[in-house]
């Protein structure tokens, strides 16, 4: 799959913050008090990556840091979070409803990851984790060795070359998936989404 390349911000007004410190200085991932589920869990997926990447202690708070040399990453859209909204002012890259976006804004050790839909959104959080090194396998995910996360120089913004990305669930086969519990049927559901397949 070819997706184009091509942002990401700080502020936390009115927004709920989940924080990760990473070394001295913690990062706050921020998402709207009225996310989507699909944000919401894109934020807890994104908690766990971090955990596990970098050795950070991650806590979720409601409250927008106020201490310097915090580091911020905005989850989601200007639909889905006011913060984004009102930092980025009608700056937002024109993306489908499968865009992702991922772009550094240096001068305020900022990230912005988000997507043209919460869906894009999930898939951007993902995109993120493969290129802190992250691997998507069917059976698991493998991690490098846990450094400092890389939030500067980043500046992607991708389309999908297919908007159809589907997965078969008969082979006729006897170790196919028609041999499958449904536990092995969710995991396996769960590590496709992170390579961004859409439909079954």
């Amino acid at each position: 799959m070819r997706w184009m390349p091509g942002f990401i911000a700080s502020v936390c007004l009115f927004t709920s913050c989940v924080t990760v410190a990473i070394g001295a200085n913690p990062v706050h991932i921020v998402i709207d008090d009225q996310a989507p589920a699909l944000e919401k869990l894109a934020a807890q997926e994104l908690k766990a990556m971090v955990t596990k990447l970098s050795k950070a202690e991650v806590t979720i708070s409601s409250q927008a840091p106020n201490q310097e040399q915090n580091q911020v990453i905005l989850l989601g859209s200007p639909q889905t979070n006011r913060a984004i909204g009102q930092r980025l002012n009608g700056i937002w890259p024109k993306v489908s409803d499968q865009g992702i976006v991922i772009r550094s804004l240096e001068q305020e050790q900022a990230i912005l990851i988000g997507g043209g839909s919460p869906r894009a959104t999930l898939w951007a959080v993902y995109e993120f984790g493969y290129q802190q090194g992250i691997r998507y396998l069917l059976r698991e995910d493998i991690y490098p060795d846990p450094k400092p996360l890389k939030i500067t120089g980043l500046n992607y913004v991708n389309e999908p070359e297919f908007k159809t990305r589907s997965w078969r669930t008969i082979n006729d086969f006897a170790i196919g998936p028609e041999s499958w519990s449904l536990a092995e049927h969710k995991q396996v559901l769960g590590q496709l989404a992170k390579q961004k397949f859409n439909q079954v």
